[in-house]
């Protein structure tokens, strides 16, 4: 970090891949402990993040600005409030006093790779759900894998949605997940989470060469539309899943399948799902109960 007179000069750690393309100018709209969002034109978030754990493709990785009083308000500095303006030249963001500079030479893409998950086994499958139904979650759509547990409001919709879903077509194609955009509560609904985790398990099937253009032996899920229900949820479940369906995930579930596959047996399953359960009041149980409901589709 670099001063500037009066102002602040930072130099992110990691830039999301789609910062560049996607985001020119926008607003803050909301202020947490650990990330500040902010609106762009394109109706999607970039969120500047203090940990890692947090990073998508479009956010910024700057713990420094977390590490000091930059959030609040300070005498004879602008400081950072939900309304300020913010603009992108180059490879440099402006907000308040402060300048961040963004390498983009190299970005991070949030995208799975075959390393990430050639070891992933059927028996991977088994040993997360035994891990989900072991765990002492109990808010969310993890609810739809327990069997006797009728769950609350959402639940009871979410197990609706999934029963009507429609299986047509060759190569076969869900269709209906879309009516799960924007279900729940919170900055990231439920609903929303869940699916992203269902294209996460997509996305693993694909690269372990279980699926190809010839012959498609387990189900695609709909993307179209999907995406042409994003304006029903939240901005922050917006940028989600848009970014999902072009094959980006947060690094929690990249850490998440990558944990899975490398994963010895059950303890080190249930290691998983105990770190990814911590991102969110319920954001990676519900992602991880959408993988799990994806990947039994197919096993």
């Amino acid at each position: 970090m670099k001063r500037q007179g009066r102002g602040q000069s930072f130099k992110a750690k990691a830039v999301g891949d789609f910062v560049k393309r996607i985001f020119a100018h926008g607003e803050v709209i909301s202020i947490h402990r650990g990330a500040v969002n902010i609106l762009g034109g394109s109706g999607l978030l970039l969120s500047i993040v203090a940990d890692f754990s947090s990073m998508t493709g479009l956010s910024l990785y700057l713990p420094a600005m977390f590490q000091n009083e930059l959030l609040r308000k300070r005498q004879g500095e602008e400081g950072i409030v939900a309304g300020l303006k913010v603009r992108r030249r180059g490879n440099k963001l402006y907000l308040a006093d402060m300048v961040i500079s963004l390498d983009f030479r190299k970005t991070w893409n949030g995208r799975l790779s075959l390393a990430d998950v050639a070891g992933f086994t059927e028996q991977n499958i088994d040993d997360l759900e035994k891990a989900l139904l072991a765990s002492e979650i109990e808010a969310g759509l993890i609810a739809l894998h327990r069997s006797g547990l009728e769950g609350d409001h959402f639940v009871r919709k979410a197990r609706k949605i999934l029963a009507g879903l429609s299986l047509t077509g060759k190569p076969p194609l869900i269709t209906g997940l879309s009516r799960l955009v924007g279900l729940g509560i919170g900055l990231t609904p439920s609903g929303d989470d869940f699916i992203a985790g269902a294209l996460l398990g997509e996305r693993i099937r694909q690269l372990l060469g279980n699926t190809d253009h010839k012959n498609f032996p387990f189900p695609a899920i709909e993307k179209a539309e999907i995406s042409g229900a994003l304006s029903k949820t939240a901005y922050s479940g917006r940028t989600l899943l848009w970014l999902a369906l072009q094959g980006s995930f947060p690094h929690y579930l990249i850490n998440a399948a990558r944990a899975l596959a490398a994963a010895a047996g059950l303890a080190d399953i249930k290691l998983a799902v105990r770190s990814a359960a911590l991102h969110g009041a319920t954001s990676g149980s519900d992602a991880l109960a959408g993988l799990l409901w994806y990947l039994r589709q197919v096993h």
